[in-house]
């Protein structure tokens, strides 16, 4: 259970691209590392998140996967959920216990947060859990923007405003 592709992808990260569940508990039992890194520092956690799998992602975190482990490109599990647009799944990765004030450390959307990307892609419902769960309304981007900069509707735009957010929009 300790084999690797070429990409150092372990056969539990293959599992978590197609999200089967009763293969990824064999694998498991069987001495699968659930934080097991590729060459991307991608995790099985992270390929869950990509694509949504909600309970794959689940039983990972349930056998002790790290919520704020970051990508090479650092990319936690949540901020790949939040631009692959799978709100159910942020949502589950928030309530679970990610770190909502973790900002992306690469180059592409540097030091955007949760909140920014729920706010620039309309989000509503996951603007007011991130604020709920203590995510900074006022933290800024590289470029700084902050997540009222971003916000695409009205509804987001009070959200963070009520939440503590300040400037103009």
């Amino acid at each position: 259970m300790r084999a690797k592709t070429h990409y150092s992808r372990t056969p539990l990260h293959e599992t978590a691209t197609e999200g089967s569940i009763d293969i990824a508990e064999i694998l498991i039992e069987r001495g699968a590392n659930v934080r097991a890194q590729s060459d991307d520092g991608r995790t099985p956690l992270h390929e869950a998140a990509v694509r949504g799998h909600r309970r794959f992602t689940g039983l990972l975190i349930e056998r002790g996967a790290y919520l704020a482990i970051r990508s090479g490109r650092g990319w936690t599990p949540l901020h790949e959920a939040l631009y692959q647009r799978s709100p159910e799944l942020a949502a589950f990765l928030i309530v679970s216990g990610s770190d909502v004030n973790a900002k992306i450390e690469g180059d592409f959307y540097p030091e955007y947060t949760a909140l920014h990307f729920a706010a620039s892609r309309g989000r509503n419902k996951l603007v007011e859990l991130l604020i709920e769960k203590g995510a900074r309304v006022n933290v800024k981007d590289r470029s700084g923007k902050t997540p009222l900069d971003l916000a695409t509707t009205n509804e987001i735009r009070e959200a963070l405003i009520q939440g503590g957010a300040k400037g103009q929009n």
